[in-house]
């Protein structure tokens, strides 16, 4: 029986209700903030009623899907749950309202403003799942006797935040805003979470918002980490989960001594480790699902009865993580280090040239993938999803590069949408990089099944 049927049949059945909660709740907490994110976006400045309504219908969509993850007679108790989650995490952000901006101080109604916020989210939650009561009368969360592998959803919805994160950090590299709030780990002589709102404007709101989003990745790790340490018996993936926190840790670390040093070369680095951490991630989901669990059968690389195509896939695969961080490394050069405003032509040069191999290496085994097997729907979706992502990521590279050599003159809402859309898909091609190599030197092999999808 899979490890999560096994959970799931103990007495301690709050275990999947918490799960759910959790999941659902961060996972709607990123989305709130990445929708208040866009919404006040220096040029967008969307109207504080707009805003208000926006935040109000994304947590009412995430308190629906709590509701929903809990079968028949604990919905409201999944929707308070999922509330409370949510609440919790947005206090991070709530916390700028708790400053008088006049006098620096917090209000004499601090605490009534987190009771209140978080009394509503909780009874918000409750309300919404005595509706889903009423109105879905199946048991089962979904289709019939299907258990939803919440570790695994919980690290998936930990990587696509992290996907946010590296936007909001490639908006602060592409503005210039890396130094625009000279403290850490203070903003402004401020508490990072107490922050007056009325102080986030220009470039502060750049990096003072990818501090919040760092702070957001950190403690979504932690909970994965426990999450994956209570739910799992194999021993490296506690390591694994540990070696994660630490992970975390170290990059936030690195972020504040880029800023308190202001030296330009931690940037660099801080990019690239950003990016291998959203691999990381990647690569922790995968070893969550039941189908890595259940493939102890497959031979291991360097085994006799590994066919030779796949043995040669399974080293590509390897190869092509290390082609992407080479070239996302020359990337990073290319954005952090400036003279005199102007892009190094060195780095440029280097970033530009090796991008044909970054390209070919990943066409190659995209193809590859593909035709593993017409069964093999796991390697055919990493294949295809390969594809697609360098035909954009060149496309925007070129985008890119165009409005860099015309930087003088270009559109600089349109250059630091185009180079952060460009950083975006390097990051994806890094996660799809890292699901390729690790899923081909776990399943392919002539002990593997002949058709396989990872469980969620």
């Amino acid at each position: 029986m899979p490890e999560v049927a096994q959970q799931d049949s103990k007495s301690h059945s709050f275990a999947p209700l918490l799960l759910g909660a959790l999941t659902v709740g961060f996972g709607t907490a990123a989305v709130m903030w990445t929708l208040g994110f866009v919404l006040r976006f220096p040029g967008v400045d969307a109207p504080a009623p707009l805003l208000a309504v926006g935040l109000l219908l994304v947590l009412a969509a995430g308190l629906v899907c709590g509701a929903r993850t809990a079968t028949r007679g604990r919905r409201t108790l999944a929707g308070s749950l999922t509330g409370f989650v949510a609440g919790m995490v947005n206090l991070l952000v709530l916390g700028a309202l708790l400053i008088d901006p006049a006098s620096g101080q917090t209000r004499g109604d601090a605490t009534m403003i987190v009771i209140g916020w978080l009394a509503f989210t909780v009874i918000a939650g409750a309300i919404v799942g005595i509706i889903a009561e009423l109105i879905w009368k199946e048991q089962g969360a979904g289709m019939a006797g299907f258990r939803p592998n919440w570790p695994v959803r919980f690290a998936v919805v930990t990587a696509l935040a992290t996907l946010v994160l590296l936007m909001v950090g490639g908006t602060v590299t592409s503005t210039e805003s890396g130094m625009a709030v000279e403290d850490w780990p203070t903003s402004a002589g401020y508490n990072m979470f107490l922050l007056p709102l009325s102080r986030m404007t220009g470039g502060v709101f750049y990096e003072h918002a990818h501090r919040l989003f760092g702070a957001l990745i950190g403690l979504m790790t932690v909970a994965l980490a426990i999450v994956t340490v209570t739910t799992q018996k194999r021993g490296w993936v506690r390591i694994y989960a540990a070696a994660g926190i630490v992970f975390v840790v170290a990059q936030g670390v690195l972020g504040g001594q880029r800023v308190e040093l202001d030296v330009r070369a931690l940037g660099v680095v801080h990019g690239v480790t950003g990016q291998l951490f959203f691999a990381f991630l990647c690569a922790w989901a995968a070893f969550l699902t039941e189908s890595w669990r259940n493939g102890d059968q497959v031979v291991r690389a360097g085994g006799t009865t590994v066919r030779t195509g796949e043995a040669a896939t399974r080293k590509l695969t390897v190869a092509l993580f290390a082609v992407l961080l080479v070239q996302v490394s020359f990337g990073a050069v290319l954005r952090h280090m400036h003279t005199d405003g102007a892009p190094s032509m060195h780095a440029m040069a280097a970033h530009v040239g090796f991008s044909l191999v970054a390209m070919t290496m990943t066409l190659i085994v995209a193809f590859r993938l593909r035709a593993i097997g017409p069964k093999r729907t796991l390697f055919r979706r990493i294949g295809t999803g390969l594809l697609h992502s360098v035909n954009l990521q060149m496309g925007l590279g070129v985008a890119a590069l165009a409005l860099v050599l015309m930087y003088k003159t270009s559109d600089p809402f349109g250059e630091v949408a185009v180079a952060t859309a460009h950083q975006l898909v390097g990051a994806a091609l890094m996660g799809l990089a890292a699901l390729a190599a690790v899923w081909s030197w776990r399943l392919l092999g002539d002990g593997a099944p002949e058709d396989f999808v990872t469980s969620y």
